[in-house]
Parts: structure tokens; sequence; C-alpha cells
């Protein structure tokens, strides 16, 4: 199926109300992984795949009705996403 781009669990740094602290990646928002991600970080953009994997894959396939077009087309979204950062 999909290749896993993440291997290990990460933290992640967030300033609230004036102070710092860490959390897992996994319950970091969509916009503190972004912003993370294009700070540099891959594994937050690893994490961002990983929470949407299952949901748009599963999307595709029915809307395509073909797995392989659905994982070629799951792939480029999130290649252009990593491309165009």
């Amino acid at each position: 199926m999909i290749g896993k781009l993440y291997s290990r669990t990460s933290v992640i740094s967030e300033k609230s109300r004036g102070t710092k602290r860490e959390r897992p990646l996994s319950e970091a928002s969509d916009e503190v992984l972004m912003a993370s991600y294009l700070a540099g970080d891959i594994e937050a953009y690893s994490q961002l795949v990983k929470r949407y994997e299952k949901e748009l894959f599963s999307y595709l396939q029915r809307m395509l009705g073909d797995p392989m077009m659905a994982e070629d087309v799951f792939q480029n979204t999130f290649l252009t996403v990593h491309t165009k950062r």
C-alpha cells in the first residue's frame, strides 16, 4: 500500500500563553504541524501524512474506483505539498 514516511514519535515545542511546552506531534494541530514543517521539521510533515492517509486514500479509492490510481493521486498530492512549500 502506501509507503510510510514516519518512523518515530517526535515532540514539538509550542508557545502557549507565554510559556513553552513540548508535546507529541500526534497531539499538535494541523497549523502547528505545517508551521513546523515549513521551518524544516520533516517529522511534522510525516505526521500530517499519517493523520490524513486513511481518510484521503479511502476517498480517492471511492471516487476513482481504482486502488492503484488512488495511490498515485495520493502520493502526488503530498509530493506537491512538499515541493511547493
